[in-house]
């Protein structure tokens, strides 16, 4: 369990402690004066409709030991530490806790396929040893938070999963992670809303590789060199993981290349992986989508960088099971459903319907049932009937 003590909170978000410093360390960070654990710093963070000060008191009736604050609570018995902005003081503390892991901290983004690939990363990785983002906490409150989890010693690595909506957050989230070794997954329409043009989101995750240690290795889907955003030098080195069909895809000076190629067997999909050197190794899984195959094809590539041997990437990919409701398949009653509910995009929409259509019986009736697709700004009508003219 991680031990946070009073006075290095106070040096890394520069506040002041009041009445006076907890007598005991940290153990970790709450949002959420519901989610309380004994001996908790709760954050008063606030929206346009709650202000957290007004949970304070609560969090310390819950067990909380200490609370972030802006003002102080006086009807709070806790040690308060007051700063100019609870969640500057939560990045600040949560990137100063990151540079003491000396471990491999992995950042990984994309318009789709994200938490996917850091689920499939981190089994890879030895599960009980990582890290990892839990579910999809990948923005600015969710990022510090999860880096506050990382403990020295009982941790390997680290995997964290950024997510964008607005210009400029995955800058501010990939300084908060530093990553060592950074996966972007693909570039697609999504949030097109707040980013305006697929060009911009291309430059968002561009920065997740832009803020790469020097010395780190970037592994980043080939589609994405489409895009001027990733056609330029980086401080890191920067290896494209391209589909064996991807015969046009730009290759930027220095550039390393991975190869993958998708096969699909019964129950298995398999990926065959050559190596920049030209040899070939061969994986299998459970069956998944084409998509899915491709993040696989990344973590891989990844969990190979970091020290994994192909045997044991094997026997761990044979343990494998896609989160809940993310590209499952599950039987019942003699029909076979297809789930991936979560938050679409054109491109995770597109591959969920390509790996239906290609697995379910011709011959038996089929039932879409499909969310609309949000966040898609002009563009929504058009990319929505673009959706539907992939139906068979």
């Amino acid at each position: 369990m991680n031990q946070f003590l009073a006075r290095e909170l106070g040096a890394w978000s520069g506040g002041v402690w009041s009445p006076s410093q907890p007598a005991s360390p940290i153990t970790g960070f709450a949002n959420d004066s519901r989610a309380i654990e004994p001996g908790n710093c709760f954050v008063a963070l606030s929206t346009d409709k709650r202000d957290g000060h007004w949970f304070v008191r609560a969090a310390a009736e819950n067990g909380a030991g200490s609370a972030i604050v802006s003002r102080a609570v006086p009807e709070a018995a806790v040690a308060q530490l007051i700063v100019p902005d609870p969640l500057e003081a939560l990045q600040q503390i949560a990137n100063a806790h990151r540079e003491r892991f000396l471990g491999p901290v992995v950042g990984i983004t994309g318009s789709a396929g994200k938490t996917s690939t850091k689920d499939l990363l981190k089994c890879l990785m030895g599960a009980d040893k990582v890290c990892a983002t839990h579910g999809n906490l990948n923005n600015h409150i969710g990022v510090p938070l999860s880096l506050l989890t990382i403990e020295q010693g009982a941790h390997t690595c680290a995997l964290m999963e950024a997510g964008t909506s607005s210009v400029g957050e995955i800058a501010r989230l990939s300084w908060l992670i530093d990553p060592t070794v950074s996966i972007v997954t693909l570039v697609g329409p999504a949030h097109l809303e707040r980013l305006g043009s697929v060009d911009a989101v291309a430059a968002e995750k561009a920065m997740m590789v832009e803020n790469t240690r020097p010395g780190g290795m970037a592994f980043v889907n080939a589609q994405c060199m489409r895009f001027e955003a990733f056609q330029k030098p980086f401080a890191c080195g920067l290896t494209m993981v391209a589909n064996e069909g991807d015969a046009n895809t730009t290759r930027p000076t220095g550039a390393r290349v991975c190869r993958y190629a998708v096969s699909q067997e019964g129950e298995h999909t398999r990926v065959k992986l050559t190596n920049p050197s030209g040899t070939s190794s061969v994986f299998s899984m459970r069956a998944v989508s084409l998509g899915m195959a491709g993040n696989a094809a990344l973590a891989l590539c990844a969990a190979r960088h970091l020290g994994r041997g192909d045997a044991d990437l094997q026997k761990s990919l044979s343990l494998w099971n896609p989160s809940p409701m993310r590209g499952q398949w599950c039987a019942h009653a003699g029909r076979l459903y297809y789930l991936d509910c979560y938050n679409a995009n054109p491109v995770s929409l597109m591959d969920a319907l390509h790996s239906f259509q290609q697995r379910a019986d011709a011959a038996r009736p089929w039932l879409y049932v499909i969310g609309s697709m949000g966040e898609l700004g002009p563009e929504a009508a058009h990319l929505h009937r673009n959706a539907v003219a992939a139906l068979r």
